[in-house]
């Protein structure tokens, strides 16, 4: 073999070995549209991919760091790589990579490239407020819809991200949850909802994405004239003594971006609402529950109740309003109430006595 042969085959190999490597992508979990911040956008695309296989990384998992991976031959219509909504590296995008979102959730990696949508205007569809209650008092329970379009503008796309502000001293840290109108999830597990809640901002974000190659009417895009998103439910603080100053509770709807199933985005107008409170009186709690206790906050087996100044009856219930455990209770003693059967979350404790009516938080952890 002479030496210009001998130089081809050595520029050949190295050209055989280093080719994958000029082709891989790197892969940061949950970063779906590889644009350096793991956000609610990453659901949306997600969605468009959903059900979709192709080559297995070597490195798998959904731990927050860089994973070199072969790129997909499918691509979605902006040029991302299938590759990035493949965050576990299996092969297949489905429920683990949405996973990946949720619990690598605000995490950032290099330099933040903003994934522009763009801005809403007069042809944009509306996203509201529905259901709003009269007035709020200390320790209510809240659920206020949140409907999108009308019949001149509809609110259409297959995924829809958006953020719910309220003020995070007149609700309960931790409270605030969604469920999505039961008619986008039928059949049951055709969409997907993420949401996450920032208490020290008062913002809580939310995603909703049909799942594209799922059978059903997982293909079809969400069409919405004068009807329900979704729903989002919270607790009043139960001592507003101090705050009522602040005057009503201020929610509001913004960030609101869509994509189509093509990838297509646009923006939708947000609303914005005002919930009058009571007057301060009626906020105050009563004399007859100065003393009252509850503890130990939190627990596993059971709670105390202690400081009645009157027999009455509570009814603990979940935060939907439905009746866990209903009994009587005494005064000037310590009533024991067992919850080793409950499951762990946040319960609301009415406490009733012939003088009047107080609702408790109470939490469970396993």
């Amino acid at each position: 073999m002479n030496d210009t042969t001998l130089r081809f085959w050595i520029i050949a190999f190295t050209m055989l070995l280093s080719g994958p490597i000029y082709a891989q992508v790197t892969v940061w979990p949950g970063d779906v549209n590889n644009d350096g911040v793991v956000n609610t956008v990453d659901v949306l695309y997600l969605g468009v991919g959903f059900n979709t296989q192709g080559p297995v990384r070597n490195n798998q998992g959904i731990v927050w760091q860089a994973s070199q991976g072969s790129p997909w031959n499918d691509i979605l219509p902006d040029s991302t790589n299938y590759a990035y909504l493949d965050c576990d590296g299996n092969g297949f995008i489905g429920t683990s990579d949405f996973n990946a979102i949720q619990q690598n959730y605000d995490s950032t990696h290099g330099t933040l490239i903003v994934d522009p949508f763009p801005t809403p205007d007069s042809l944009s569809p509306v996203f509201y407020f529905s259901g709003s209650p009269d007035s709020l008092q200390a320790g209510d329970t809240i659920t206020i819809d949140i409907f999108a379009g009308n019949a001149l503008l509809p609110a259409n796309f297959f995924g829809v991200a958006l953020s719910f502000n309220y003020d995070t001293s007149l609700i309960v840290a931790n409270s605030v949850s969604a469920t999505p109108d039961s008619l986008l999830d039928a059949p049951i597990d055709r969409v997907f909802l993420l949401s996450t809640d920032n208490n020290n901002s008062g913002t809580f974000d939310l995603a909703i994405t049909r799942l594209a190659n799922s059978g059903g009417s997982s293909g079809n895009p969400i069409t919405l004239a004068s009807q329900r998103l979704l729903s989002i439910s919270f607790i009043i603080e139960d001592n507003l003594i101090g705050k009522m100053v602040a005057g009503p509770l201020e929610l509001s709807l913004s960030n609101i971006r869509m994509t189509s199933k093509d990838l297509l985005k646009s923006s939708g107008n947000a609303d914005a609402v005002s919930l009058p409170f009571v007057d301060v009186a009626a906020s105050t709690p009563m004399p007859q529950f100065n003393k009252l206790r509850v503890y130990p906050q939190p627990t596993n087996t059971y709670f105390i109740l202690d400081g009645l100044m009157e027999n009455g009856f509570v009814t603990l219930t979940d935060l939907t309003g439905n009746t866990i455990i209903y009994q009587s209770v005494k005064k000037d003693t310590r009533n024991n109430i067992d919850c080793t059967q409950l499951a762990a979350g946040m319960y609301l404790l009415h406490i009733e006595t012939r003088s009047g009516s107080i609702v408790k938080k109470i939490l469970v952890e396993k």
